[in-house]
């Protein structure tokens, strides 16, 4: 077989991602960094006596999810083209001692530092893969996010995502930590948020973010520390949160 030519064994693979995945159009895409993420995994980590997990292999089914969701990730931020260092990122290696990457005893994704690497484009919504996550950096980048740029990039680019945190980010529920200052991801807080009740947590100065602080806020009963000033935030803080 040629190492880099998709086979028969590879479309039931993207099959099975289509199924398991949050977003199955993206995959119809073969620009898009999901589409690349599949090629990258299809053709450097699925061997050929590797199987497509089954609805009972559950731990199988979310290492490999979390696995693609760090290749989306890649793609989706010019991990290819701008980080300033990739490290074992998109190696065999098992995710776990990928470069700023932690994982708990059952090999499941709990940390993600990409904080100070030039990451640029956007955060893509598979981010919600990594649902064990307890901390996730992504402050200090060079993130373009206003309207205009990401119009220009999108096409340049082909990049169809928005500027912002991904409304799947409520999908992270045992987040207790984020930090995305000075990283100006943009966009607004999404009502999402209101489902991470475990954060206790939250830095994002000088992040471009903008409009209302959502009603939903009030749900975080565990938050200790909110830091998120010079940023363009309307309304103020629910009375209901942190308690």
């Amino acid at each position: 077989d040629d190492p880099k030519k998709l086979l028969p064994r590879h479309f039931l693979f993207l099959d099975w991602l289509k199924s398991a995945t949050l977003d199955a159009t993206v995959l119809e895409d073969e620009t898009s960094p999901q589409y690349r993420a599949f090629q990258w995994l299809a053709l450097d980590s699925i061997s050929s006596r590797d199987e497509i997990p089954d609805n009972t292999q559950f731990v199988k089914t979310a290492r490999l999810l979390e696995r693609y969701a760090m290749a989306c990730i890649f793609y989706s931020t010019k991990g290819d083209t701008d980080w300033l260092t990739t490290g074992n990122w998109l190696t065999d290696d098992d995710i776990c001692i990928w470069m700023k990457a932690s994982c708990n005893g059952n090999g499941r994704l709990i940390g993600l530092d990409l904080s100070e690497n030039n990451l640029r484009g956007s955060i893509p919504p598979e981010l919600g893969l990594l649902n064990q996550l307890e901390s996730f950096h992504f402050g200090k980048n060079p993130y373009e996010s206003s309207t205009a740029n990401f119009r220009t990039r999108e096409l340049q680019t082909g990049d169809n995502l928005p500027p912002g945190l991904p409304t799947t980010i409520g999908l992270l529920v045992n987040l207790e930590e984020l930090r995305i200052s000075r990283s100006g991801v943009g966009g607004t807080i999404p009502t999402e948020i209101g489902k991470m009740t475990r954060l206790k947590k939250i830095f994002g100065k000088e992040s471009e973010i903008s409009g209302p602080i959502p009603s939903q806020m009030g749900l975080l009963a565990n938050l200790v520390e909110i830091d998120v000033p010079k940023n363009d935030l309307s309304g103020q803080l629910p009375s209901e949160l942190g308690q």
